[in-house]
């Protein structure tokens, strides 16, 4: 029988890292994603939208900081298995 992993478990393992790239790409998928969710969250009154407004500026601002890491300082590939351990 398999193991059901639930992802609210999930903790990473220390050594789970991603390439820069893939970082990026998820904090741009991560945009996308709460561009889409916010304003129905706001509109059922779960976030205010300061609040949206709050979180989206401190993604965006993530966002600048890999963007500026990556132009700066290229860092180097890790393979990983980020669900391997840590559950």
């Amino acid at each position: 029988m398999a193991i059901k992993r639930k992802l609210s478990d999930y903790v990473p393992r220390r050594d789970a890292t991603a390439t820069l790239d893939q970082a990026t790409d998820e904090v741009r998928r991560e945009l996308s994603v709460r561009k889409r969710l916010y304003d129905r969250w706001i509109q059922d009154g779960n976030m205010t939208f300061s609040e949206a407004d709050g979180r989206m500026r401190a993604m965006m601002t993530a966002l600048a900081v890999l963007l500026a890491l990556d132009a700066a300082h290229p860092v180097p590939a890790v393979e990983c298995d980020p669900m391997e351990g840590g559950m």
